[in-house]
């Protein structure tokens, strides 16, 4: 087979979890949850993963004995698929103001996602989680379900303790946060797959600041493939340790200001000076 077959040049270079052995993909098409844009997502051995595109200029890669002419690098990554219900879940419940809103059927959410094809692959990965996050009420055999704003704060602050915990155990810059700092870099990583609002009431949950640097930065757009869309404005991940060294100026700044106030306590105005004497 030389570079030129055209079933070769369909072959894509991809990293994703899990070791050797029979591995089936699944690509599908799906909202983001964050966005809500299409993008590209992979149903691996009973796993979802993100699938994130880096696509250098000028490379190709040596397949076997082969060349392939498509340099890219598919790079998989596992997520809780409850994450794409999120958005779906809250459309489903039609909540006006003090109203709790609709309870639905596992159909009926499914059937409200503009990529409900695509979600019916991952009903066996979505039903079981539901709970979590959804008060539930059973009819006979079915159940049906409505999203909790309390279930679902519960479950991402669960998600962001369990990721602080992990992240000094990468090592590097990470062993230098403080505990602030790794929930602030946490609840960055999860703000990833959160809508705006939900982001917000997460962090009002945990008592963290917003960062002005998630709400702003953006990497640049990724180049898509007709085989495998990417979605683009993918947020950039600040390193940790510009996170320390930003936390330190901030507080070295408010203890030099907290000093000067207090020795501006002691102190006669200047106007004080000028003062005429009593007569």
């Amino acid at each position: 087979m030389s570079h030129s077959d055209p079933q070769l040049q369909k072959r894509r270079v991809v990293i994703g979890p899990g070791g050797p052995g029979d591995i089936q993909l699944q690509a599908l098409w799906l909202c983001h949850p964050r966005t809500g844009a299409g993008a590209a997502f992979v149903h691996q051995n009973g796993h979802l993963c993100e699938v994130n595109h880096h696509q250098p200029s000028l490379a190709s890669w040596f397949v076997g004995q082969e060349v392939l002419s498509d340099g890219s690098l598919y790079l998989l990554t596992r997520m809780d698929p409850l994450f794409l219900l999120l958005p779906v879940l809250e459309l489903c419940r039609c909540q006006t103001g003090s109203e709790a809103g609709h309870f639905c059927s596992f159909e009926q959410i499914l059937e409200s996602s503009p990529a409900a094809q695509s979600l019916r692959c991952l009903a066996e990965l979505l039903r079981p989680g539901l709970r979590c996050i959804c008060d539930v009420r059973e009819l006979g055999n079915e159940c049906f379900f409505r999203l909790s704003d309390a279930r679902v704060l519960c479950w991402l602050k669960l998600k962001l303790r369990r990721l602080k915990a992990s992240l000094p155990e990468l090592g590097g810059s990470f062993l230098q946060l403080d505990s602030a700092a790794l929930s602030q870099y946490a609840a960055g990583l999860l703000s990833e797959y959160l809508s705006p609002s939900w982001h917000l009431r997460l962090l009002d949950a945990c008592n963290l600041p917003n960062p002005e640097a998630h709400d702003s930065i953006l990497q640049p757009k990724s180049h898509s493939s007709p085989n495998m869309p990417i979605p683009d404005g993918k947020r950039v991940r600040l390193d940790p340790k510009e996170i320390a060294r930003k936390r330190a100026q901030i507080v070295k700044a408010e203890a030099k200001a907290a000093s000067r106030a207090k020795e501006a306590a002691g102190m006669h105005k200047m106007t004080a000076f000028f003062k005429k004497p009593p007569a």
